[in-house]
């Protein structure tokens, strides 16, 4: 109960009002009564009370999106200002994340959380690129977020531009 009658930072309104355009009593109220407001203890005209319920409700809905709007340009400034376009060249030796060690039965403590190395052999998009092990092994596409620049001391020699 206290959770639904929480105001919540994204929408600006407590769940009960979103939902019941009313906030719920708490079981304390029934010993302690609100400051904020006078006794709702009393029954209104039903066609009144829907009437304002409903202008309630639509009022906190247009609050709410307001809240919502805002807090999404928020939270996008906030993640822009540390997005950081990532590219990957033709020929680029790159680890890939190993998804073994996410499968049952395998303690992924104990495995290489990346594999490699592997090579670049085609960017198909600005975030996927075609990438090989050898030079007889069929390539994968991998997202650029499940790649990682090969930071070793033998990356492959195995492939040249003019092939691809």
């Amino acid at each position: 109960m206290a959770y639904r009658s929480s105001v919540h930072a994204s929408t600006g309104q407590t769940p009960n009002i979103m939902m019941f355009g009313r906030n719920i009593f708490l079981p304390m109220e029934a010993v302690i009564p609100r400051p904020d407001g006078p006794d709702e203890s009393t029954t209104p005209e039903t066609d009144k009370y829907i009437n304002e319920l409903q202008d309630a409700m639509s009022k906190s809905h247009v609050l709410a999106r307001k809240h919502l709007r805002q807090n999404s340009e928020y939270q996008k400034r906030h993640y822009d200002l540390k997005a950081v376009k990532r590219e990957l060249q033709i020929g680029q030796a790159v680890w890939r994340i190993n998804d073994a060690s996410k499968r049952k039965g395998i303690c992924h403590k104990l495995t290489s959380k990346w594999k490699g190395p592997y090579v670049v052999t085609r960017k198909i998009d600005d975030i996927t690129y075609l990438v090989k092990r050898s030079k007889k092994q069929p390539g994968k596409v991998y997202h650029i977020d499940r790649l990682l620049p090969y930071q070793g001391r033998n990356p492959p020699t195995w492939f040249s531009s003019r092939k691809a």
